[in-house]
């Protein structure tokens, strides 16, 4: 572990002495705030049905300090509160709702000040049985050495896999949502935990230094035995880990604590199917009641041994990030790990950019002694800015801090409103994401993440001017678990393409999947067909078959929330082309059409046929030529001539015909005879100048003169009618002129001597 000098403010000292003075001025912010907030918790105590306003009332005094704090004048307040709302207080007995409480209670904080903005939290948790038997047993959490997880006075847990206990606290959250439906508009987020300590996460408990999950009651057994077991073994009726197998109607689950054995990786995804299932309901109660209000995934620690065999809540971190708004964790548990805390935000931005990156400081993260008073105000005055820049959006204050606290925290939380909660503010740009697979450390001991140590997410002298992301995947850890139903709104879709389109026999093909949607980011391919079975990938290069014929080749998706989709692709193989084509041109000689081609390799081939159309759509054959052959390695000259072209354009191909009657055409060239147009030269034969005829001059672009050799003698980009040819030999000469359309056209003169 790291070790890091804390350094204070300036003129931190004396604030020691006067900071009693100056906290506590009333005062509230002038202008709304971008999206970055600050945000203060209640903690434990929240909404109080008992309360006047519906909120505790000791806490309620707490938050009009924080509300009224001043740091040498300026505004250190809160920008936000979030109130905890325990179950029994909105819901003592069966359906007896405080719902005029749960409307007093958020005007009460909203009416703070103009900008004030509210989060909630739903606590899935009932009083002990002493107070509270809203629960029946089979509805609450269990150990597996049989333990109910309940204590006399404080928590009854319910079960995660409980229909009726989770249906019961989803109709709960609902009808409080349904009270404040007014305010929804200055609703920052909510989010829901499940535990003591607040956070989401499988309910566990600490028994002769022997941690337990909760998750044995018979409800969870019956979930593991209807419904994960035969996703997990698709089509099957026995459950097969190692040599072992069970039917899968009477599997038990393993209680070893193994998460790394084959059946305790199962019992792992188990538990982390039951959390992202009970968040996923609800996060689409909260969705149904508004669509606008946010929805965080709240969770304790990130990446360590805790959060994967003890809170068993690692697994769901990227599908609750994805269905959700974002994630607020509370990672970090003193003053010597807060690099944790930033770890977390460079996981989440890193891996999200937009989505919302949440985390918090309580008085012990900040120096407070152990059974002591008082924290080191130089800690948050490091800290809390440093979040900003690596992209926290919330930032929250937990726990509680006493007057003396609250009075060192100010000069921090002043710099955050003054700095960072503007709309100006912009963090620095992020390096480039590093991708961390979850799978398969995730099933031990291992920190997760430990890649962002490695590429110096602490050397915070830098990652503070340009943090470091990790971009973090599940691929592995789900197996078939998604195939009976989407997690996700699994929108994306996928189709597959090749190229070349129309490949030969034995040539390389590439199988690419175009995959257009929000969950294309995350998604693996694997491939079946003649070449391709179990390849992986967005794109593969494999051989074509060495048959011709029309194949079919197949890209499943492989997509952690989603039900698997495939595309499929038919693939025409073709022979190779009997002819290696190096060029095809057409030049105008007078009234004739000169065609030429060359080619380069010629294997089995027969002949060519050349064809001609006016319109492109009818082709006639004019002439044949014998091809030669087998020619490999060299360039063969093939030249033929139409003697009668049509008034107007001609278009000409060749079709490449092998011995077994194969074919394949060439481009298409054109030439365009306009009797009207005929170019010619007078006089000719010609001694000194020659003058070049054309009603269409002002279409020439070039001009050539060629002799007999085939040497360009005369060459013009500007050309002239009238040509001086006093220099060049006596002899026959083309004369080439180029149209602007491309067209050529070759005009025969004679040089004589001159006289």
């Amino acid at each position: 572990m790291r070790f890091i000098r804390l350094t204070s403010p300036p003129n931190y000292s004396r604030l020691l002495t006067i900071a009693l003075f100056l906290a506590l001025f009333s005062g509230r912010p002038t202008a709304l705030l971008a999206q970055r907030e600050l945000i203060l918790n209640t903690t434990g105590y929240g909404f109080d049905r008992t309360a006047p306003n519906g909120i505790n009332t000791e806490q309620w005094q707490y938050i009009l300090k924080f509300a009224n704090l001043k740091y040498n004048g300026k505004d250190a307040s809160p920008t936000a509160v979030r109130l905890h709302i325990q179950w029994e207080h909105y819901e003592p007995t069966l359906g007896n709702y405080q719902r005029a409480k749960m409307a007093q209670a958020v005007k009460a904080i909203l009416d703070i000040n103009p900008n004030m903005k509210v989060a909630l939290h739903f606590s899935y948790l009932r009083p002990g049985y002493w107070n509270d038997n809203f629960l029946s047993t089979v509805d609450v959490a269990q150990l597996s050495n049989g333990s109910l997880m309940r204590e006399a006075i404080s928590h009854t847990v319910p079960s995660v896999f409980s229909e009726y206990a989770t249906g019961r606290f989803l109709a709960f959250v609902d009808d409080a949502l349904a009270q404040v439906q007014g305010y929804s508009s200055r609703i920052l987020y909510v989010a829901m935990g499940n535990n003591g300590s607040e956070e989401f996460y499988m309910p566990n408990k600490v028994v002769n230094s022997v941690n337990y999950a909760g998750m044995f009651e018979a409800k969870a057994l019956q979930a593991w035995r209807t419904k994960f077991l035969p996703m997990r073994f698709p089509g099957q009726t026995n459950a097969t880990w190692g040599r072992t197998s069970y039917p899968i109607a009477t599997a038990p689950q393993p209680t070893d604590g193994n998460y790394n054995s084959e059946m305790g990786r199962d019992l792992h995804r188990f538990a982390g199917w039951g959390l992202l299932k009970l968040f996923k309901g609800f996060y689409e109660t909260v969705k149904n009641r508004n669509s606008s209000i946010k929805v965080l995934h709240f969770i304790s620690d990130f990446g360590s041994v805790q959060g994967n065999n003890w809170h068993l809540h690692s697994s769901t971190l990227l599908l609750a990030l994805e269905l959700s708004d974002g994630i607020y964790h509370t990672d970090g548990s003193h003053q010597w790990d807060l690099w944790r805390k930033i770890m977390g935000i460079d996981v989440i931005k890193g891996t999200y950019p937009n989505k919302i990156a949440g985390l918090e400081f309580d008085p012990t993260d900040l120096g407070q002694p152990g059974g002591g008073s008082g924290i080191n105000g130089g800690i948050p005055y490091e800290w809390f800015p440093r979040a900003y820049k690596h992209g926290a959006d919330y930032v929250h204050i937990a726990m509680h801090f006493n007057d003396i606290e609250m009075a060192q925290l100010a000069p921090t939380l002043a710099l955050c409103r003054e700095q960072y909660l503007t709309p100006s503010y912009q963090p620095p740009a992020r390096a480039e994401a590093v991708t961390v697979n979850i799978y398969p450390n995730v099933f031990t001991g291992n920190f997760l993440f430990e890649t962002w140590n490695q590429i110096g997410g602490q050397d915070f002298g830098q990652t503070d001017l340009k943090p470091k992301s990790i971009r973090m995947t599940d691929t592995g850890y789900w197996e078939n678990v998604w195939e009976g139903g989407n997690y996700l709104p699994c929108s994306y879709s996928v189709n597959v393409s090749n190229s070349p389109s129309k490949p030969v026999v034995g040539s390389q093909i590439t199988l690419s999947v175009n995959c257009q949607g929000p969950e294309c980011n995350t998604a693996n391919y694997v491939w079946s067909g003649e070449g391709a079975n179990n390849r992986t990938g967005s794109s593969i290069t494999i051989n074509a078959p060495n048959s011709p014929g029309d194949y079919n080749y197949s890209a499943k998706s492989n997509r952690s929330g989603c039900v698997a989709k495939s595309a499929a692709k038919i693939v025409p193989v073709t022979r190779a082309l009997p002819v290696k084509l190096i060029n095809f041109t057409a030049v105008k000689e007078g009234q004739q059409a000169q065609l030429a081609w060359s080619t380069s390799e010629e294997v089995n081939s027969e002949k060519f046929d050349v064809e001609r159309s006016t319109d492109g759509r009818k082709w006639a054959r004019i002439g044949s030529l014998p091809a030669g052959g087998d020619v490999l390695n060299a360039v063969t000259r093939y030249n033929f001539t139409d003697i009668s072209p049509v008034a107007g354009e001609n278009l000409y191909r060749l079709k490449m015909v092998d011995r077994d009657q194969t074919f394949s055409y060439s481009k298409i060239v054109s030439l365009n005879f306009k009797t009207s147009s005929i170019a010619s030269t007078y006089p000719n034969p010609a001694s000194e100048r020659v003058t070049i005829a054309a009603d269409d001059w002002e279409e020439v672009k070039s001009v050539r003169i060629i002799n007999v050799a085939g040497q360009v003698v005369y060459s013009s980009d500007k050309p002239r009618r009238e040509i001086d040819i006093r220099n060049l030999a006596s002899g026959s000469y083309i004369i080439g002129l180029v149209h602007d359309n491309g067209t050529q056209e070759n005009i025969k003169f004679v040089k004589e001597a001159g006289k």
